[in-house]
């Protein structure tokens, strides 16, 4: 069985309605989108949920260099594992997804000046 047959196909990410808003003080979020790979990730990801295996082949890059996207993507709150899978060897694998479809870079906090 492969892992996409794992991954249930009504997973959505995040409320249409309701981006995601991040203000230049996120700098968690701004510094984690920053690398080209990590955004090819993050497109990656728009499709549907993945394995960091799944994503590494997708982007042509190695497991390790994803795995460190994917860390500083879930510590930032752009992605979440949403479960697990095993290989076929038996390796327990976190699927990711996105956690918002939308994310808005906002220049004011929000408070009024």
């Amino acid at each position: 069985m492969k892992v996409n047959d794992l991954i249930t196909a009504e997973f959505t990410a995040g409320d249409e309605c309701s981006p995601g808003v991040v203000t230049l003080d996120d700098s968690d979020v701004i510094e984690s989108l920053s690398s080209a790979t990590a955004q090819r990730i993050v497109s990656t990801l728009t499709g549907s949920p993945r394995t960091a295996s799944a994503i590494a082949d997708e982007v042509d890059t190695s497991i390790q260099t994803v795995s460190y996207h994917l860390d500083r993507l879930e510590r930032a709150g752009i992605i979440a594992s949403i479960g697990t899978a095993y290989s076929e060897k038996g390796r327990k694998m976190n699927i990711y997804a996105l956690t918002t479809r939308k994310l808005v870079l906002s220049f004011r906090d929000g408070q009024q000046s």
